[in-house]
């Protein structure tokens, strides 16, 4: 995330969200066809591993005496957990790192499965764009699962938070903090936080497919461990093309490997 690029006309502002798609990364454009053996040099999103990053950054910034991680969330960002039951002033950096902040699975929020549960309501919200302060409200959108530290419940909306306190403590973008303290220090030439609008890849890269979506008109609260198989889609259908979306909604980097 961050960093700029013009917005295509195709992307929507927030929309009703976004989740992961579950996907399969194939050799060619042919969702069947294997084609040849994957190349070095291609660029691959790598998802919540980007999560390493942001704690690495960090750290580093705790290294150099800038915060602590036991640090309360209200020392940087006042006020911002102080609501829906959080409370900023016990959940800590250590906390938002380590998914122990009792913070919900905000990769579940209704707001972003509804969003992306069928092959329609991806078609319609592909494109749309979660900006910081989308994330971070709704980071609170859901009541605590838990009390801070009692419990680990993996929470992207932590690592929202630790962005913007990244961004709170140096008055610089988190796209350049992880620059100044991962990607160049580790000689990682190729590696980027993906710009808020991108939605491509900066170089070769294969292509992703899923057929993992619900019908049409399916309430996704509605499906339950009984019959979720009923909700899915009609077995057999082409795997849909999900290479090109927009990942905003989660703090995003992209990697590809040096080519020789």
């Amino acid at each position: 995330m961050g960093g700029g690029r013009a917005r295509d006309p195709r992307h929507r502002r927030r929309g009703q969200g976004l989740r992961r798609p579950l996907v399969r990364y194939r050799r060619s454009g042919r969702p069947h066809d294997r084609g040849p053996a994957r190349g070095r040099g291609e660029c691959l999103p790598i998802g919540s591993a980007a999560k390493a990053f942001t704690a690495a950054a960090i750290l580093t910034l705790e290294a150099e005496g800038r915060l602590d991680i036991e640090d309360p969330v209200n020392r940087w960002l006042p006020g911002l957990l102080n609501a829906g039951g959080y409370d900023g002033d016990r959940i800590t950096i250590r906390h938002l790192l380590s998914n122990t902040g009792g913070l919900f699975a905000t990769g579940l929020a209704p707001e972003l499965v509804a969003g992306y549960a069928s092959r329609s309501r991806f078609a319609e919200h592909r494109f749309d764009v979660w900006t910081l302060d989308d994330l971070l409200r709704l980071t609170v959108s859901q009541p605590p699962v838990g009390q801070p530290g009692e419990r680990f419940v993996y929470a992207n909306g932590g690592f929202s938070i630790a962005r913007a306190i990244i961004e709170k403590v140096t008055g610089h973008t988190y796209a350049d903090e992880v620059e100044r303290t991962v990607i160049r220090p580790l000689g990682l030439t190729a590696t980027y936080v993906r710009p808020e609008g991108e939605t491509g890849y900066r170089g070769p890269h294969p292509r992703a497919y899923s057929t993992q979506f619900y019908k049409d008109g399916v309430d996704p609260a509605s499906v339950t461990p009984e019959n979720w198989e009923s909700m899915m889609e009609e077995p057999g259908l082409e795997p849909l093309d999900v290479t090109e979306f927009n990942t905003s909604w989660e703090t995003g980097t992209s990697s590809r490997p040096p080519a020789t």
